[in-house]
């Protein structure tokens, strides 16, 4: 017996030395990165937040530039001036609010390395065309869709220029071109790209943060939002023999809060007997023949401009089919070509998603469906 006590009280005090010290509870103090979610429009808006360890918070929300809230801990609720938030969870990287509104998801912002703080950003970005390589396995269109998307990216000084290639059976079929604007952050030595989205204005309330988390003279990548919201977007380098053109240039103004089919203003002129007719008399049949479905969606901007397209097709039994590519290069320029778009007021703030279904017969075109 007497053997054993010196092990046994080594036993003891190593479970108590364990189980009697817990691990202290991770801090929400720091700088973090996530994304809201409403009930209502269920898309994330981005958020950059430091909490401090005097009860402030400075943050880049939505795009609103060094506004500063003072917050509380309250056991396990955040109060956000006069919003609480419940701490729903939390540990060392991750950090889950909710609210009345919605759900905030974030994550801690990645730690810089050194090199990136002394180098000028702009001399590796401006003046190059990047190519946007986003991470495998995030926001990939659905197998139905038909058209493969290739998007080219150009920084100069604060504005950006995006050109979207839609390409159908390998064959380039449309080529849009976007404008907007953005700005190099440097928030507590972290750097960012945060793109503008209302009317390309810098200091809109829907800006994109992005954090820099690599960079060289042939690639960088970013990482954005949090949760079920992250990103990891690559951005690669190319040579391409490119002219950005002087007018044509898409502009939407955010990519939060899209209407549906004439929502809050935007409407074609004859409203839908207007734009089908149109669209009829342009319609060339020539040697198609297909007989089915074909769904184009695209976007219309605050602005009356048409873009980002999505197809897909079936045949009269709703089985997925393949059109010729001439068929589907014709309907997006037809669509393209939609100039008789109507703003509602002096200004309206949201883009609108329309989806038109053009029924075939043999090449016929027999109705077009909203």
């Amino acid at each position: 017996m007497k053997r054993l006590w010196k092990p046994l009280l080594l036993i003891f005090c190593t479970c108590f030395c364990a189980c009697g010290s817990p691990a202290p509870a991770p801090s929400v103090d720091g700088i973090w990165i996530g994304s809201h979610r409403g009930h209502f429009f269920k898309l994330p808006i981005n958020v950059l937040m430091d909490f401090q360890e005097d009860g402030e918070m400075r943050f880049l929300a939505q795009g609103v530039r060094d506004e500063q809230l003072e917050w509380q801990i309250y056991g396990d609720s955040i109060l956000v001036d006069t919003e609480m938030y419940l701490i729903d969870r939390l540990t060392e990287n991750t950090l889950q609010l909710k609210s009345k509104d919605g759900i905030l998801y974030f994550y801690r912002a990645q730690e810089a390395a050194a090199y990136l703080n002394e180098i000028r950003i702009p001399d590796y970005l401006e003046a190059n065309w990047w190519e946007i390589k986003k991470e495998a396995g995030i926001d990939q269109k659905e197998e139905y869709f038909l058209l493969n998307t290739f998007e080219y990216l150009k920084f100069d000084n604060e504005d950006f220029h995006l050109r979207r290639d839609y390409f159908y059976k390998g064959n380039l079929v449309f080529t849009e071109w976007e404008h907007s604007c953005f700005r190099y952050e440097d928030f507590q030595q972290l750097l960012f790209l945060n793109y503008a989205k209302r009317a390309f204005t810098c200091d809109s309330i829907y800006a994109r943060p992005e954090q820099i988390v690599e960079l060289s003279e042939d690639r960088f990548f970013t990482s954005s939002g949090g949760g079920s919201a992250k990103k990891q977007i690559q951005y690669n380098k190319v040579e391409i023999d490119s002219t950005i053109p002087n007018d044509g240039l898409l502009e939407f103004c955010e990519d939060l809060l899209v209407g549906r089919n004439a929502y809050r203003g935007i409407y074609y002129q004859g409203r839908m007997d207007g734009m089908r007719q149109e669209l009829l008399e342009g319609f060339k049949k020539e040697t198609n023949r297909f007989s089915g479905f074909i769904t184009v969606d695209f976007q219309v901007s605050c602005k009356g401009e048409v873009g980002r397209f999505e197809i897909y097709a079936t045949d009269l039994k709703a089985k997925k089919v393949e059109p010729e590519s001439y068929i589907i290069k014709h309907l997006i320029n037809l669509i393209a070509k939609l100039d008789n778009w109507k703003v509602e007021g002096e200004e309206t703030l949201y883009d609108n998603r329309y989806s038109l279904t053009f029924k075939m017969l043999e090449g016929e075109l027999i109705a077009i469906i909203r």
